[in-house]
Order: structure tokens, then C-alpha cells, then sequence
């Protein structure tokens, strides 16, 4: 459906929430995860083996998230646009983006130190606890329900825009 037709339309339409997320947006979820799985395998060697291990977290917190969405699909219940594009994003930018960040760092020649790349070890691993973190407690909300939109907006800003991440 157009854009267009979505704002001024006054026939029965899906809610935005079911607009958004289409079933073959799981698929390509899925298919990104996968992805940034192999990726962060493939670079295991060059990676701290509990960055890989965490990595390998959120990638199955992801993995539950979808299976717990398409599940809601399945018996009817609206499935919030904010929690889908956070998925997205996750699997999209925000575990991708740790690991090539690190990959960069550790090959410039100037973390070659060792507390120079235990600093970047310790900052990847920080990350991606983070991350996992999140995409658990969003799998435990949307499994109780409480996963309403000022919520997941909420964690939105304060990872976003929280005292942390505006420091340098």
C-alpha cells in the first residue's frame, strides 16, 4: 500500500503496527543475523573470545525475539513497530558496528600495545553485554506484554542519549 493511501485512506487497513512488519521482514531479520553470525565467526581469531561468546548471546536473544514475534503474529496480537525496528537496527548496525569497529581498531598498528588492545577488548565486550542485555529484557517484555511503545521508546533514548554515551 502507498504511503499516500496509508494517511488518507478510510477503508479497513492493518494498523501501522502489522503494516510494518511484514512476515518476509522476520525473514530478512533472520537472514541479516545470520550474516553478522558468520561474520563475527569467521573473525574469531582476530576477536576476544568472550567477545565472540557475547556476540553469540544477543545473536540467540535476537533469535528468540523473532520466534517470539512471528509467534504473537501467528495467534493475532499486535506486534509493536517500535520493537521491530529496534531488532532491525540491532542486527543492521548496532552488533555489526561493534564488531567492525573493533576489527578496525585492533588492526591499526597504533593499539598495537597490549593495554592499548586490552582497552578495545574490554570496550567490545562492555558493548556487546550491552547489547544482549537489551535484546533480553525485550524478549522478557514482549513475552509479559509490558512491552508498550513508551517503553521501548524509552529504553530507545536513554541508550541513545544517556549520560554514558554523551560523555567522551
Amino acid at each position: 500500500m502507498s504511503r499516500w493511501r496509508r494517511l488518507f485512506a478510510t477503508d479497513d487497513v492493518a494498523s501501522p503496527a502489522e503494516a510494518i512488519s511484514a512476515p518476509d521482514e522476520f525473514a530478512a531479520i533472520r537472514q541479516q543475523l545470520v550474516m553478522v553470525i558468520r561474520r563475527v565467526q569467521s573473525s574469531s581469531g582476530r576477536l576476544p573470545p568472550a567477545a565472540v561468546v557475547r556476540a553469540r548471546d544477543v545473536g540467540d536473544a535476537v533469535a528468540q525475539l523473532v520466534r517470539e514475534l512471528e509467534r504473537r503474529r501467528s495467534i493475532g496480537a499486535s506486534i509493536d513497530a517500535l520493537v521491530v525496528a529496534t531488532l532491525e537496527s540491532t542486527v543492521n548496525d548496532y552488533l555489526p558496528t561493534s564488531v567492525d569497529s573493533f576489527l578496525a581498531v585492533a588492526d591499526l598498528s597504533t593499539v598495537g600495545d597490549d593495554a592499548g588492545r586490552r582497552r578495545a577488548e574490554d570496550q567490545l565486550c562492555a558493548q556487546l553485554e550491552l547489547l544482549s542485555n537489551g535484546v533480553q529484557e525485550l524478549v522478557q517484555s514482549v513475552r509479559s506484554g509490558a512491552a508498550n511503545p513508551l517503553d521501548v521508546h524509552g529504553r530507545f533514548l536513554e541508550a541513545k542519549f544517556g549520560k554514558t554515551d554523551l560523555s567522551l
